[in-house]
């Protein structure tokens, strides 16, 4: 007996390996997506699919937010292997992309960069240097994993010494095994979203994580790469290019880092910063006085807040 159809237009069928063609914006507002997002050129595997028709992948569920039902991913979004080797013989490079159907890093997507003067304001730091220690922990990481001897620069420097790469990677590894891993993911994409097709001046605020943590997450979820393995060193081709892209994308993109973890910073510095910027994004969900003063700003000011755990607050 044949694996019935899933779309007759797509020819796929229960059991097929897919490839995705478009990783376009996933309306996160309608479904929640707790196992991972689309890759362009990632090879799923095809498990059923929805009442609704829609194509469930094995790993990576789609959950309508309204009803709670497994609602999967449309099936045009995808080709069986085989054709798409026939079709795109040179790679997911040569996949024609149109206005509205782009991956939400594409390069044709982004706005042309405006010039956006920041203010100086202690401690809002720069992402340049934290996105390039960011870098130097995959280099030990992969060192390690390689059995090469590196000398790690915090170590001369001081200046990294609570973010060490095995303090990353336990970081790192908590996220990963945490119950809020797919918000945490969510907020990623609205912060890609926000900063490279948008082009909004944004404050990432760091208190759940370390800013070297989470700025090496939202590098590894532009790609989707961040595994158990991944953190273990154990890198793959494909990686490479995620990580050099994202990492250039984020240190000319109009986005500022606060080290909140102490306590009074976050009200001190927001203070201070929330009229020069349009988003605020926060590790973890404001309460309280923070709360209040979120509250009160979306009033005087045209700015967003963002928190993995609630809605977004916003004029």
């Amino acid at each position: 007996m044949k694996n019935p159809l899933i779309a007759d237009q797509t020819g796929i069928k229960v059991g097929d390996k897919v490839v995705c063609i478009d990783d376009a914006y996933q309306r996160l507002d309608l479904a929640d997506v707790p196992d991972g997002l689309l890759v362009r050129g990632q090879v799923y595997c095809v498990s059923g699919v929805s009442e609704c028709g829609g194509v469930l992948l094995a790993g990576h569920r789609a959950i309508s937010l309204n009803t709670g039902k497994e609602v999967g991913f449309g099936p045009a979004r995808f080709l069986p292997l085989e054709q798409f080797r026939l079709k795109f013989p040179q790679g997911v490079s040569s996949i024609p992309t149109g206005d509205d159907d782009l991956g939400y890093l594409a390069e044709d997507e982004a706005k042309p960069p405006r010039p956006i003067e920041f203010p100086e304001i202690e401690g809002l730091e720069n992402p340049k240097p934290i996105v390039h220690r960011s870098i130097e922990v995959l280099e030990e990481l992969y060192d390690e994993f390689h059995g090469l001897e590196s000398t790690p620069p915090w170590m001369q420097s001081g200046h990294w010494q609570d973010q060490s790469v095995e303090q990353v990677r336990l970081e790192l590894r908590k996220l990963l095994r945490s119950p809020h891993l797919s918000a945490y993911m969510n907020q990623s994409v609205a912060l890609w979203l926000r900063l490279i097709r948008y082009q909004k001046p944004t404050v990432l605020f760091c208190r759940n994580y370390s800013p070297v943590a989470m700025t090496l997450f939202q590098m590894c979820m532009s790609g989707n790469i961040l595994t158990e393995a991944f953190l273990d060193g154990d890198f793959k081709e494909g990686d490479f290019p995620v990580l050099t892209s994202a990492a250039g994308k984020l240190s000319f993109s109009p986005i500022r880092i606060c080290d909140a973890r102490e306590p009074d910073t976050f009200l001190r510095v927001l203070s201070d910063a929330h009229k020069a910027f349009e988003c605020v994004m926060c590790d973890w969900t404001l309460e309280g006085d923070e709360l209040v003063a979120a509250r009160r700003m979306t009033q005087d000011s045209q700015i967003t807040f963002l928190c993995p755990f609630s809605e977004e607050m916003e004029t």
